[in-house]
């Protein structure tokens, strides 16, 4: 019986190993586990990171595009102040500078149409001797010496009358 105690004793001791071993395995496994979610949650938040940084640069950009935007306005708004909604003729409004700014270009028009898109287009003369004016970049036209055309309508009315008429 002893050998049989004995041998019963080896026996616990070898499944006491065995189970110590297979305790040391499974906390092993649970170790890989715990690692794996681990590794698997930092990738998760890399990406995330990512993300983050590329939502960043976009912001930074339209932030960037926005304060570019602003200042031009504001510089615009500078210029725009120097001038003065004007009538060349009647019913030709044009943009004039006002007289108590101080400048140092020559007196000139702009186009209305152009400063209402926020562009400063000075109208020009066709040549020396023309009283027209002409927007190089939207192509209109400002004829001040021109006899307006409701007035035209006027005078072809009175065109029948003998001049003598007028005198009485």
């Amino acid at each position: 019986m002893i050998s049989e105690l004995a041998s019963a004793v080896s026996a616990a001791a070898s499944v006491a190993k065995l189970a110590h071993g297979a305790l040391k395995l499974a906390k092993q496994a649970g170790l890989q586990q715990v690692l794996l979610d681990f590794n698997t949650q930092v990738i998760e938040l890399q990406g995330k990171i990512m993300a983050a940084s590329a939502k960043y640069e976009e912001l930074a950009k339209i932030k960037d595009e926005a304060v570019k935007k602003l200042v031009a306005y504001e510089n615009w708004n500078k210029k725009a102040a120097r001038y003065l909604l004007t009538e060349l003729a009647p019913g030709i409004l044009v943009y004039a500078q006002k007289p108590d700014v101080k400048n140092t270009e020559p007196p000139h028009y702009l186009c209305p149409y152009c400063f209402e898109k926020l562009k400063r287009s000075i109208l020009q003369r066709p040549s020396a001797d023309s009283t027209n004016y002409v927007c190089h970049e939207c192509k209109f036209q400002a004829h001040p010496s021109a006899t307006p055309p409701h007035l035209h309508r006027i005078f072809k009315l009175f065109s029948v009358f003998s001049p003598e008429f007028f005198l009485i």
